[in-house]
């Protein structure tokens, strides 16, 4: 990850608040990473409200993360999808217990903190997913199913959604390096154990 494109059909331009920091040598992939600390969130790239970014069906969201450090007195949030008029939220955040951050967790439609991770490594890259198919919602931490949660809402009747990276503000980013995010709608890629990438993701 050595930019903020969207290289999605929409090819939506981001817009860029504050200065997030592209990392050129903390790394999965390719030329760098987006680096964040754990602080209120004042840096950040958006996306702007679009129709397509309503996971309303079947869908993925895949990663990869590096955290830096696991001190934090509030939850930290890695990614949010959300819509000021609907008044929702999808997210994926770190869970604080009021002194460090203990997990990794996601929110989607009907279901809140489930569980992605149960430790934050400081020393290792880990690829994510969180994949919704039908009614079942599930987790995986580099190819492993962590959780298969059952009864998720598809979600019907939102409108547009805006993407967030870490998150908007007032709410504090987790301290990590995040490669090569990927948001596939209407495509459930994963429902068991798969074997996680060797490379970054195609640009198409």
């Amino acid at each position: 990850m050595s930019n903020f494109t969207d290289n999605s059909p929409i090819a939506a331009t981001p817009t860029i608040t504050g200065s997030p920091v592209i990392d050129t040598t903390t790394k999965l992939y390719g030329a760098g990473s987006y680096s964040h600390s754990y602080a209120l969130t004042t840096a950040y790239v958006s996306y702007p409200s679009n129709a397509s970014y309503v996971l309303d069906g079947d869908f993925t969201v895949e990663f990869a993360a590096k955290f830096s450090s696991t001190v934090g007195a509030n939850n930290a949030y890695i990614l949010q999808i959300w819509s000021i008029t609907d008044a929702w939220t999808d997210s994926i955040y770190c869970i604080s217990n009021g002194v460090n951050l203990l997990s990794l967790a996601c929110t989607f439609g009907n279901k809140s903190s489930i569980t992605i991770d149960n430790s934050l490594d400081t020393t290792t890259w880990h690829q994510y997913a969180i994949t919704r198919s039908g009614t079942d919602l599930y987790t995986f931490k580099d190819g492993t199913l962590v959780t298969h949660s059952a009864g998720a809402s598809t979600t019907a009747g939102r409108n547009n959604g805006i993407i967030h990276v870490p998150s908007r503000t007032l709410y504090y980013s987790a301290p990590a390096n995040i490669d090569d995010i990927r948001i596939t709608k209407g495509v459930c890629r994963y429902t068991s154990v798969y074997t996680p990438r060797t490379r970054a993701f195609p640009n198409s």
